[in-house]
């Protein structure tokens, strides 16, 4: 059994999940936390443990059902896409609509 240090609740370690920084939790708490993070607009989620700012991998939440919501779920990996793309986002010169490129020259200045 392990005792969840948020909820102070005991769970068996298949109602677990530990993140890759080694923090354990019971994944209802850790459902609520994310939940709470992309809420706030966080653009990536993060570990719950106090000082830790170890990144919760978008294949662990997916492996591990921890977004249960599937609105929500698209909502995050588009924000993570958004994030990844940002710096190569320009605006297309002829309509004016944001366009995505892979090569910096193509940006229009």
């Amino acid at each position: 059994m392990f005792c969840c240090s948020v909820c102070y609740e005991e769970y068996t370690y298949k109602e677990t999940f530990i993140n890759e920084c080694g923090h354990r939790f019971c994944i209802k708490c850790w459902r609520e936390n994310i939940i709470q993070q992309i809420q706030s607009d966080w653009h990536q989620v993060h570990c719950m443990e106090q000082g830790c700012n170890c990144v919760v991998k978008i294949e662990d939440i997916m492996t591990h059902c921890l977004i249960q919501d599937i609105c929500m779920l698209n909502m995050y990996c588009e924000r993570l896409t958004f994030k990844t793309f940002e710096d190569n986002i320009c605006e297309c010169p002829k309509c004016r609509c944001e366009m995505i490129t892979f090569e910096k020259e193509y940006k229009t200045t």
